[in-house]
């Protein structure tokens, strides 16, 4: 009986001890599971950290390259010379902004010029007439070589007389550089042997909306006439270049008579289009200018700008004069056509509407145009500006 006892107890406790073993192990084994569940949890965490850190190292070195780059562009243009900043004059500053770009722009009056120099003569000695028109376009600075004393910002005078006129040449402009060179290079001689006190001033159209000649003539004026005191203003088309010295670039002694000096062009197959014909080159005073309250704005595109302003003289009592024979001969620089200034298709109902907005819509309507920047470099003088 005892013996019975005995053998039930240590069955007993061999299945006790068994069940721990087993519930130890069983333990073991969860553990065991949950421990690879973390781990493997924990694992998905590193590489993601590891690959969120590599895309912020990517980042940063994206940033820094960026970063690099933008210092390489800063200093090359920093480092790039002035004549290459002469060759690319066209900017996209976006619509309505007016540059008066690549202007060989005159200096403040000089007092140090004597004033016991006699009078320029009438008639200028070194006239020849008829004259070689080249039409080669040489770059810019090698027009700076050729010209050394045209003063710093392209104002010139003589040096052996005081000049009897002060000539502002503004010339509307765009995307024509062949154009520009070959008027440079035809135009600073030319003016010099007429003896004169000038200056060019080319104003330039930048962006892609519709050309407009009459605005752009008016800023032209308004700001030649801030800087200096001219007293004749010619204005010019930048593909015509005067084929005779004779063609003296000056306005009329007389109020009522302003000056249209290229009545046979070679685009025009250098016939006289029109009685009222007043295009490419006309000389008015200051005077005359502001009578007529200059051109109108509201022309954009090609043609009705120039009779417009035919019209205008008319109404104010003034009269073109033209010279006569071969002296008012102009030869054209070919070109393609500019796709922004196409035919004006309003341009002749605008023109019956001259005689009752001629007043207002003018030269006086931009009189408080202000200039937002303004940039000085060797040869020439940039304004940028919004006329709108």
């Amino acid at each position: 009986m005892f013996l019975r006892n005995k053998e039930t107890l240590i069955k007993g406790f061999i299945i006790i001890i068994s069940a721990l073993i087993a519930a130890y192990i069983l333990n073991d084994i969860i553990n065991g599971i949950e421990l690879r569940k973390i781990s493997k949890i924990n694992l998905i965490k590193i590489k993601s950290k590891i690959n969120e850190n590599e895309e912020k190292k990517e980042k940063i070195n994206e940033i820094k390259n960026n970063l690099n780059e933008n210092k390489l562009l800063l200093n090359k243009k920093e480092e790039k010379p002035i004549k290459n900043k002469q060759e690319n004059i066209i900017q996209n500053y976006g619509p309505q902004i007016i540059e008066l770009s690549k202007i060989w722009r005159v200096q403040q009056y000089n007092a140090s010029i004597k004033d016991n120099l006699s009078l320029c003569p009438e008639k200028p000695p070194n006239l020849k007439g008829k004259i070689n028109v080249d039409m080669s376009s040489p770059r810019l600075e090698e027009i700076e070589a050729k010209y050394k004393d045209i003063m710093p910002g392209g104002h010139w005078r003589p040096k052996e007389c005081k000049a009897r006129n002060k000539v502002a040449i503004v010339v509307p402009y765009r995307d024509r550089m062949n154009s520009l060179r070959s008027f440079l290079h035809h135009m600073h001689p030319f003016l010099q042997k007429q003896q004169l006190d000038y200056a060019i001033f080319i104003v330039e159209q930048i962006g892609n909306f519709t050309f407009n000649k009459g605005k752009l003539t008016n800023i032209g004026i308004m700001e030649a006439l801030r800087v200096y005191p001219f007293d004749c203003i010619i204005v010019h088309d930048v593909d015509t270049f005067p084929e005779n010295d004779n063609n003296l670039y000056t306005c009329s002694s007389d109020p009522n008579v302003a000056k249209h000096l290229s009545v046979f062009t070679q685009k025009n197959e250098y016939s006289d289009l029109y009685p009222e014909y007043i295009g490419s080159v006309i000389a008015l005073t200051v005077d005359q200018f502001k009578k007529i309250n200059g051109w109108s704005n509201d022309f954009w595109g090609w043609g009705g700008e120039d009779d417009d302003l035919s019209t205008r003289a008319k109404l104010a009592n003034i009269t073109f004069w033209r010279p006569e024979g071969d002296i008012p001969r102009y030869r054209s620089f070919e070109h393609k056509a500019d796709e922004g200034n196409k035919p004006n298709d309003c341009r002749f109902e605008q023109l019956g509407h001259t005689e009752s907005n001629y007043l207002t819509d003018g030269f006086k309507l931009l009189a408080d145009v202000l200039i937002e920047e303004f940039y000085k470099w060797k040869n020439y003088t940039s304004n940028i500006l919004d006329c709108d």
